[in-house]
């Protein structure tokens, strides 16, 4: 069964990737305006979460769990934004009448309730929260993905409040 989902998340996905890159370059209009600097809002997202991300691992550092739970949060809604407005400027093309067109509004759906399930899931269960502690006199920031289970947990050097330094070892008591 879960590769029946995986293979309708693949097509949809697909479908809607060419819809927003069709949308993008073939558009017009104030849909279509609205849609580039909604795309462009995006792409400048994604560039500080993960650009960022990988500047700052070159220092050995990272995001604190709050910023980077909110970036991925707010690149994820962007998406959704640019799903949805791109059915707008699709719908004005010519050239996307008939069955193709209903098929890519119907993913563009699919994709978009596969999302918002995909973030409330992410915000509830599967992000790491972070917490700073204090061991042998040193600030630790203390990572961890369980939500009042037994979960994964990391230490890193406490550098500020939107990023962490190295990973260091931690004693961990119960």
């Amino acid at each position: 069964m879960k590769y029946i989902i995986g293979l309708i998340c693949d097509l949809c996905g697909g479908t809607t990737l060419i819809n927003l890159a069709l949308c993008l370059t073939r558009g017009r209009g104030r849909a279509h305006q609205k849609l580039m600097r909604l795309s462009l809002l995006l792409a400048l997202v994604l560039l500080v979460r993960f650009g960022g991300g990988g500047l700052l691992a070159l220092f050995g550092m990272g995001w604190r769990c709050d910023l980077r739970n909110g970036m991925n949060l707010i690149w994820s809604v962007l998406l959704i934004q640019c799903i949805w407005l791109s059915l707008d400027t699709f719908s004005g093309l010519p050239q996307c009448k008939g069955r193709w067109g209903v098929s890519v509004i119907l993913s563009a759906l699919g994709i978009e309730l596969i999302l918002l399930a995909g973030i409330l899931y992410y915000l509830e269960f599967a992000s790491w929260h972070d917490t700073v502690v204090m061991q042998n006199g040193n600030q630790i920031v203390v990572e961890s993905n369980g939500h009042g289970t037994i979960g994964d947990r990391r230490a890193f050097l406490y550098v500020n409040s939107i990023v962490h330094g190295r990973e260091v070892e931690y004693l961990w008591m119960s």
